[in-house]
């Protein structure tokens, strides 16, 4: 289990191993939508989509830097 529940709503983009889902940042109640990029079954990056709403390309720096929290080798669970 990652700290980011990813569940997949839109497969944005597939090429080898690589692939970006939709999900949503788990941090606050704001919601935001966040496309997450994973690279033989870890995280690489999450960005935000200027589209949508509610953040439109806006991220906090926790969630746009929970792929590095999620990937860490000391992290306890």
């Amino acid at each position: 289990m990652t700290l980011l529940n990813v569940i997949p709503k839109t497969d944005v983009t597939s090429a080898m191993d690589e692939s970006t889902t939709r999900a949503t940042c788990p941090y606050c109640g704001v919601g935001c939508v966040v496309d997450v990029k994973v690279r033989g079954g870890e995280m690489v990056s999450i960005h935000a989509d200027t589209e949508v709403a509610p953040n439109f390309g806006m991220m906090c720096p926790k969630g746009a830097f929970l792929f590095k929290s999620d990937n860490e080798a000391r992290r306890l669970t």
